[in-house]
């Protein structure tokens, strides 16, 4: 299997074959589920890059600009249309292909391309940052329910008081009332 850091950099650049001869671009890598290894290299050629090919990443190595394949031009042609790529890739595909170019994988292990795991982290990080807003706009409520329930008790605190200064009030003004109805009748 190919062990180079950053392989998806080399998406979109030229694979050549054994001989130095281009045959395509590489559009997508295929992974190892268990040993999180590029297996598998999809390779688009012809007409506007319209036909795509796996082909093994085993004894590939890489170049400024380019990957190059331990398989030959009529290698890849052989494995045609048979090998062709998608965006997942069953067990049973992957040992079919990997039996058109003469080499062994682990029978159970799962394959997923680059593409995909690259959607599922962009996803993932869309929803991440989703979750982040909904607990922001939750904290900014809870806040909000805080204050207002802090304002609320103020408020009743507030009313508590006007009713206890209403009632000393009328206290004060039924005295007052008795007082000069008492002050009138002696009079």
């Amino acid at each position: 299997m190919l062990r180079v850091d950053q392989i998806e950099e080399w998406l979109g650049h030229d694979v050549l074959d054994a001989d130095g001869e281009r045959v395509g671009k590489l559009d997508d890598i295929i992974y190892s589920a268990t040993a999180k290894e590029a297996v598998f290299g999809s390779v688009k050629s012809g007409l506007f890059g319209r036909r795509a090919s796996l082909v093994p990443l085993t004894d590939a190595s890489v170049g400024r600009d380019y990957v190059r394949l331990a398989y030959t031009a009529e290698q890849i042609d052989r494995a045609g249309s048979q090998a062709a790529a998608g965006d997942s890739l069953t067990r049973e595909d992957a040992q079919r292909v990997a039996s058109l170019y003469g080499i062994q994988l682990a029978a159970e292990d799962d394959y997923e391309a680059a593409s995909v795991a690259s959607r599922r982290r962009e996803e993932s990080a869309a929803a991440l940052k989703a979750a982040a807003a909904l607990q922001e706009e939750a904290d900014a409520r809870a806040a909000a329910a805080g204050e207002a329930q802090t304002d609320a008790q103020d408020a009743a605190r507030d009313a508590a008081q006007k009713a206890a200064d209403a009632e000393r009030a009328r206290t004060d003004a039924e005295r007052a009332r008795a007082e000069l109805e008492h002050n009138e009748r002696l009079q």
